[in-house]
Parts: structure tokens; C-alpha cells; sequence
């Protein structure tokens, strides 16, 4: 599961504009995208910098 949050990033900005893409008005939607791909961006740095170290080990 650890494993999978390097690829999150890619998963993230495939699934959240498909979710995003159905809503309207298109400047609300497009903000709301905005604010929620930083927010995982955010959580996604967090979790390369604490959580992935503790559990892959550097080759």
C-alpha cells in the first residue's frame, strides 16, 4: 500500500478533473479543482516525506 503513494499523484490528476468535469457552473468547478488538487498535492508531500521513508529503505 506504501508503494502507492508515489503513483497517487499521477492517479489524482486523472480521477479529480474527470470528478470536477461533470459540475457546474465551469468557474466554480474549475476553482473547486484548484483548491482540492492543492490540498492533495499537499497531503501527497506529506506523505513522501514522513510515511513512504519509514517504510521503503533506500537501495
Amino acid at each position: 500500500m506504501v508503494k502507492l503513494i508515489p503513483v497517487a499523484i499521477v492517479i489524482a490528476t486523472i480521477v479529480v478533473p474527470m470528478f470536477f468535469s461533470t459540475k457546474a457552473p465551469p468557474r466554480r468547478a474549475l476553482r473547486n479543482l484548484q483548491l482540492s488538487m492543492a490540498a492533495l498535492v499537499l497531503v501527497w508531500a506529506m506523505l513522501c516525506v514522513y510515511v513512504y521513508p519509514q517504510y521503503v529503505v533506500p537501495e
